[in-house]
Formats: structure tokens, sequence, C-alpha cells
């Protein structure tokens, strides 16, 4: 550990100085060039102890802004994600598996009576039945419905990306904070 010591200059601030300065010239803050004196002038002089106490580090606007706005990208990109694993999806397996089984009922035509066969072919004649089962307006239904929540829950997700992005822009329009410096005495 080296020796520091305390150069006092006319203007009354006072600089620091180590033993490898010694019969150099140091410049002070009020641009007077202080002469070092030599080993033995500097022994002369009250020698420097730096505190331990380490300043805090300054976080000013711009670090807290850049916090933020990260902090509200990232946590609507989480989102964006989990709801699009969550997202819904048409049921096409379901109806396809409803409109087989209608089918079926109409490939058996054999096994229907005379009566039911008439209405098959009045229904045909007439353009088919295109009115839907209950069970595919049921699945419809569920599926709307969870489009409906689906669509202004990514909505969000996507504006509060967008927001944390701007925030993140901004910050970076603001001034860098100058970092302390070490006292001179």
């Amino acid at each position: 550990m080296k020796t520091e010591y305390l150069l006092p200059c006319a203007c009354g601030e006072t600089i620091v100085v180590d033993r490898s300065q010694a019969g150099l010239t140091a410049r002070c803050r009020c641009g007077a060039d202080i002469a070092i004196p030599t080993l033995r002038g500097l022994e002369q002089l009250q020698r420097y102890t730096p505190t331990d106490e380490k300043t805090p580090s300054v976080w000013g606007p711009r670090q807290a802004t850049f916090f933020l706005g990260g902090l509200i990208a990232g946590l609507a990109l989480v989102a964006m994600v989990g709801l699009w694993l969550t997202r819904p999806v048409f049921p096409q397996d379901k109806v396809a598996s409803i409109m087989a089984n209608e089918e079926k009922s109409v490939a058996n035509i054999e096994q229907l009576s005379l009566l039911e066969t008439f209405e098959l072919w009045e229904r045909e004649k007439n353009g088919g039945d295109t009115s839907p089962s209950p069970e595919r307006i049921a699945l419809f239904a569920k599926f709307q419905q969870e489009v409906i929540t689906y669509v202004p829950r990514m909505t969000l997700a996507m504006a509060a990306a967008v927001v944390g992005v701007l925030i993140l822009g901004v910050a970076l329009l603001l001034p860098k904070t100058p970092k302390p410096r070490r006292p001179l005495a």
C-alpha cells in the first residue's frame, strides 16, 4: 500500500500525491503549478488517509428510465409468449369427427326406413341440410368465447411492449449522469 500525502495549494485546496511523484510538479484545480517536495519534504506533509466508505452509486433518471422501460417490455414479452402458447385453437379434429358421424348416418341409407329415406331425399333436393348440429354449434361458441377473451389480452400485452420500448428510447435521450470524482482532499 503506497503512502499518500496532502499537498496544500495557495488557493486553499489540497492535492493528493504519493512518494513516486517526489520532485515533480502537480497542477491544482485553480490552475497553479505546485512543486512537489522531495522525499524528505513529503514526510513533513500531512498523510492522506482515504476513507473506506465507498461512494454510493448514483442512479440517475437515465438508469431509472432504462430499468422501467426494460421491466415493462420484458414483462410484456413474457405475457405475449404465454398468451401465444395458450392461444385458442380451432377444434378442427372434433368438428371433423362430428361431421363424420353425421355422414355415417347418411351413408347407411339402406338401414333407413322409407319415411326417413324420403325426408333425406327432400332435404337433399332442396339443397341439403346446411344447419350445423348442436354439438358443432357448441364447439364454435366455445371457440368464439376463447377468441373474444384472447384478442384483448394479446393487444394489451403488445401495447405494453411498445410502451416499454418507447420508454427505453426516451432513456437514450436523457443526459448521462456524471460519475462522482475522487476528491482532491
